[in-house]
């Protein structure tokens, strides 16, 4: 039966299996003149173990028609049919090595990484395949090719060369001699630093990693934290491999096939040399040999097995004839198995391993035991995807941190500039202060006259709403600064709008309800009985508010803004400042919706964040339209109580600062973060400041005139004269609440009592010159006639109109009103 590990026997007993063996001494030369002198005995072939031996060692075998199977040679192009249409192998091809390879250090974030590789038809095979899959992820390679005879001059120059690009990450496809002179180097240039790391490919054994670590103890702790990525020969846990060992132990006890084994040797019977070539020096195993090495087993002897074992079902399947034959029962899958190395299937398109039935492993160099580096699994490919060990250790054999692609410069993070936020609390401070003192005054004033007709518990709301809007410049303030505070920004991000929209929506509805209170009694000709409170009021101004809050809420819960820094560790854009080798340069951070949050360069983000800021934005602005339709209905009513021509200038102050300011925000790069602080907090700043000046400044002048000039002005006041300590006083008596003032009919007011404090002109100044023939527009105590407190118009009697007015007896009260 041909020889096998898993799956059933194939019946050959009409077949004989004659094995003989011969040594290339890595020289394709030598594997060709062998070859030739012993073809027309041979029915196929086993080996080469190089890729540039097995190469034409192949091609001159498929020319006479007999196949041959490798199972170490791994060069790609081996794949190529056409030139290969009588080869397969029981290895993965490097192209399968080379894309694991790429994978893994794109999981590991590097943008460039360094390659020297033997420059031969394995390497270069080997280095055409990375550049392929590692271009393919935008990893740059910068590939360097040493000759095997210059192996120590060559590699000394490359990797000084990737010692001055500053790369961190080295790809090595080295033969043992390559690799010594790599190890040389970093030991004395002190390349083998913190962040730096090699990657050995398939192209170095154990073995010969073990033999260069017991060579010096230099070699042996630089060689700690490293890393190998390579096909696992067999896997201990596999039955099939299991089989093998046991069967590997059995062959040692066997004189039977101690002897065989020796014959195939060198000095062996079954030995074949080329009369062209000298014989090497005989070799021969010992007892012991099989137990000696049976650790080694998970490397290459498993795939050496199967390639024997696929050799010898092909050919009982193709009962001894052409290769031709042989390879039309390895395309149909006939010679599929289960062997010491798992699964092995041929991919009929390439004669190599298929992808699915082909395994990596990534192992590190962890600590030393009696001079050697002991390897540990830190991950294992598998359906093209690697599962790496959450504890993956890198050099130098503690950290857990992936290397950069090099050694990163400082990043310049473009923080908000210190003094520009000194300089906008001071701002802020200011405004705060500044609309204090104004509620400072209102209350101190609340029962003067002047101030009783500018409603002042309306204002007061007006003056907390700005300073509550104005608290959010110390939020537009708050970056992630040094050292990175990312919760908290994100905080602040969402609490600048909330501080402002809330803030706002207060300073309009106070202007609302304002002018809503003067429209609805001013404008009442039926002079039908009117109260308006205050308690009524301040449910619009509550509703606003809360309707407001209610749109900040649900903002929060579906997409709220979030702090991001844009570099390539949180999210990255193109704009980024990166060198060569993708390390960043310089970074900013702002506040955007979190579902932009992983969007890569080109992809459109989440706009549910900007909908959102589009609705409150809209909702304020609609408030200020509905003030400004109210103070343009009450335009002609007497300033003093109402603002409706300083609102308007407020507003067209505004328009032309946002006019001038959005524009140039949106202008402004994300890297200019102070500047685009700057602007957004002046933007605040300027606008608050403008509507509490413009609102209260000319109340808080106008008052201070009144009250310095008195009757010596045009405003005279009810007045009343009495003696108290032998001196005359006089006696200012004012409405003392707004209602006074406001209410069209109080049946609750005895009105008989009080003295009229404000003229009818006052309310109705355009009526002045219409009777200013016919009578004073100055009614003082004296003139005063008696108010019907029921309301109804009587002879000789005013209307009671909530202000004390008492027109002459002679005027036409109706025309007027």
């Amino acid at each position: 039966t041909a020889p096998v590990v898993g799956g059933d026997p194939l019946p050959c007993g009409h077949l004989e299996f004659r094995f003989f063996g011969g040594d290339s001494e890595f020289e394709a030369t030598g594997a060709v003149q062998n070859f030739l002198a012993f073809h027309q005995t041979i029915d196929a072939v086993i080996g080469a173990t190089r890729s540039a031996v097995t190469s034409p060692l192949a091609i001159v075998a498929g020319a006479m028609d007999i196949p041959s199977f490798s199972f170490t040679a791994s060069a790609s192009e081996l794949d190529n049919r056409e030139s290969y249409g009588r080869f397969a192998r029981t290895n993965p091809s490097n192209s399968m090595a080379a894309l694991a390879i790429a994978a893994l250090v794109k999981s590991y974030g590097v943008s460039h990484v360094g390659l020297v590789y033997i420059d031969d038809t394995f390497g270069n095979a080997y280095r055409n395949n990375l550049f392929q899959f590692l271009d393919e992820r935008d990893i740059f390679l910068h590939s360097f090719g040493y000759q095997l005879a210059q192996s120590e001059e060559d590699v000394s120059r490359d990797m000084a060369t990737i010692d001055s690009l500053g790369i961190n990450v080295v790809i090595l496809v080295t033969f043992t001699s390559g690799t010594r002179e790599v190890l040389k180097y970093g030991v004395e240039n002190d390349w083998f630093t913190p962040g730096r790391l090699l990657i050995f490919s398939d192209s170095v054994s154990i073995e010969e990693l073990n033999s260069l670590a017991s060579e010096s103890d230099d070699f042996a702790n630089v060689l700690v934290g490293q890393q190998w990525v390579r096909a696992p020969g067999g896997d201990s846990g596999m039955p099939s491999f299991q089989r093998f060992q046991q069967e590997w132990l059995q062959a040692g006890q066997d004189d039977q096939m101690m002897t065989f084994v020796n014959s195939l040797l060198p000095g062996g019977d079954r030995f074949r040399v080329s009369p062209n070539r000298e014989a090497p020096p005989p070799i021969q195993i010992e007892p012991g040999f099989f137990a000696k090495f049976t650790n080694a087993l998970t490397n290459d002897a498993p795939y050496a097995y199967d390639a024997v074992t696929l050799a010898c079902r092909a050919l009982c399947l193709a009962n001894g004839t052409s290769g031709t034959a042989v390879f039309q029962t390895i395309s149909s899958g006939q010679t599929a198995f289960v062997g010491a190395s798992g699964e092995v299937v041929i991919d009929p398109r390439t004669g190599s391993r298929s992808t699915h039935s082909a395994s990596f492993r990534l192992y590190s160099f962890t600590q030393r035991q009696g001079g050697a580096p002991v390897l540990e699994i830190m991950g294992n490919w598998e359906t093209s995807s690697w599962k790496l060990n959450e504890n993956i250790l890198f050099p130098p054999g503690n950290s857990t941190t992936p290397p950069r692609t090099a050694f990163a410069p400082p990043t310049e993070r473009n923080t908000i500039n210190f003094g520009a936020k000194l300089m906008m609390w001071f701002v802020m401070f200011c405004i705060l202060c500044t609309c204090m003192y104004f509620i400072y005054w209102t209350v101190a004033n609340r029962r003067e006259s002047y101030v009783v007709k500018s409603q002042p518990e309306f204002l007061i709301i007006f003056l907390t709403g700005i300073m509550i809007s104005s608290l959010s410049i110390y939020s537009l303030s708050v970056d992630d600064g040094e050292p990175d505070n990312t919760a908290s920004a994100t905080l602040h991000c969402n609490l600048a709008w909330s501080l402002w929209s809330t803030g706002s929506s207060m300073v309009t509805m106070a202007i609302i309800v304002k002018l809503y209170r003067i429209f609805r009694i001013f404008k009442n000709p039926s002079l039908r009985t009117m109260k308006i409170t205050n308690f009524f009021l301040y449910q619009r101004i509550i509703g606003a508010v809360v309707f407001n809050f209610f749109l900040i809420t649900v903002w929060q819960v579906v997409s709220p803004l979030e702090w991001v820094r844009y570099d390539h560790t949180h999210v990255w854009d193109d704009s980024v400042v990166t060198d060569r080798y993708g390390n960043v340069l310089q970074s900013y951070g702002s506040c955007r919706t979190r579902h932009r949050k992983g969007i890569k360069p080109g992809e459109s983000p989440s706009n549910l964040s900007g909908i959102f800021l589009i609705i409150i934005v809209g909702y304020n602005l609609s408030l200020f339209v509905v003030a400004g339709y109210f103070a343009f209905r009450v335009r002609k009513v007497d300033s003093d109580f109402q603002e409706s021509v300083y609102f308007f200038v407020a507003v067209f102050s505004q328009i032309q600062l946002y006019a001038v300011t959005i524009p140039v925000i949106s202008a402004v790069d994300g890297f200019s973060t102070t500047v685009r602080y700057l602007l957004l907090a002046g933007l605040v700043a300027i606008n608050n400041l403008v509507l509490a000046l413009v609102i209260m400044l000319p109340k808080v002048f106008k008052f201070d005139i009144t009250s310095t000039f008195g009757a010596s002005g045009n405003r005279t006041t009810a007045t009343g004269t009495g003696t108290r300590g032998g001196r005359d006083k006089t006696r200012t008596t004012y409405p003392k609440t707004v209602e006074e003032i406001y209410t069209i009919v109080s049946e609750e007011a005895d009105m008989s009592l009080q003295r009229p404090s404000i003229t009818f002109f006052e309310m109705y100044p355009s009526r002045r010159n219409a009777t200013a023939d016919s009578h004073s527009s100055v009614l003082n105590s004296d003139s005063a006639t008696p108010v019907s407190t029921a309301g109804r118009r009587q002879p000789g009697k005013a209307v009671d109109v909530g202000v004390q007015t008492a027109p002459p007896a002679d005027a036409n009260l109706a025309e007027m009103a």
